[in-house]
């Protein structure tokens, strides 16, 4: 089994930038993301949105 470990820092302001860069990403075969959301990105509605990419 090959496993391969890489993190990778950024910062962005909203879904509209954080989505596209997670499917593409999931594309890639990445498996895990640990995102820190603050602000207006906080609210329980757009924090479910990432949880809900299969």
């Amino acid at each position: 089994m090959d496993l391969s470990l890489i993190c990778i820092t950024t910062s962005t302001t909203g879904l509209d930038q954080i989505l596209p860069w997670m499917f593409y990403h999931k594309v890639l075969r990445v498996s895990t993301f640990f995102l820190f959301v603050e602000g207006k990105a906080t609210t329980p509605t757009i924090s479910k949105v990432p949880e809900s990419i299969p």
